[in-house]
């Protein structure tokens, strides 16, 4: 559930459901642009109930997409006006202050995950792309659902021996209008080229995820219970 004392230990507003097991894995559940902090719940079925999970929510960034769909909110991980100038700094900014939230999270809830597992949709899942090219990256498996690849070009991101590589799983729609599949494979291709063990899972859907790819995530993440 969403506190405000728990907000200001960890960065960010958020919900949890923490089990009784500190030591259970901890899943990250990153949204997308205009999403909140319940979004991503939705594929709760994907992975343990044993499993500790928090869904941070990103800042206010943007306006309401439109007074008419109020389930479009204005929290968003970087302004898309800023990539489209070119601005790398929202992006890297954004990926800091996640990594920040993870950090102080598992601190703030007394936390020691034998594993660490992250999924992204769409924007949270570009967000997860720029950490997994930082040296001593945290994660231990991350899902990138409906999302792309940032190339990541800050100093010494991009040398092999200072990456923590690990499994990737990405679902995507054949049909995707936001994110063509071309550029989540371009994605695939550049991160399997750092080393990182890649599968992906398509469906002919548009930006979301199918069932091939709720069955391939479903998979992937019971390797991890």
């Amino acid at each position: 559930m969403a506190d405000s004392e728990a907000e200001a230990s960890c960065g960010l507003a958020h919900k949890t459901r923490i089990s009784t097991n500190l030591q259970a894995p901890l899943i990250l559940l990153v949204h997308g642009r205009a999403g909140n902090f319940d979004v991503m719940w939705t594929f709760r079925r994907a992975f343990s109930e044993s499993w500790n999970a928090i869904a941070p929510q990103a800042p206010v960034l943007e306006s309401p997409m439109s007074a008419s769909s109020p389930g479009l909110g204005a929290h968003s991980w970087w302004e898309v006006k800023e990539a489209s100038r070119g601005e790398p700094a929202a992006m890297q900014s954004a990926a800091t202050l996640l990594q920040s939230f993870l950090t102080r999270a598992i601190t703030h809830y007394k936390l020691a995950p034998t594993k660490i597992i992250a999924l992204g949709f769409s924007q949270g899942a570009a967000v997860l792309s720029i950490i997994l090219q930082r040296p001593k990256q945290p994660f231990d498996a991350v899902g990138l659902l409906a999302g792309f690849v940032i190339k990541n070009h800050t100093a010494n991101s991009l040398n092999p021996s200072l990456l923590n590589v690990c499994p990737v799983q990405m679902c995507h729609g054949e049909r995707d209008e936001v994110v063509p599949l071309d550029l989540a494979r371009k994605g695939y291709e550049h991160l399997s080229s750092l080393g990182f063990t890649l599968a992906m899972a398509t469906d002919p859907v548009g930006h979301k995820i199918g069932p091939a790819g709720v069955r391939a995530l479903k998979s992937f993440l019971a390797t991890y219970n």
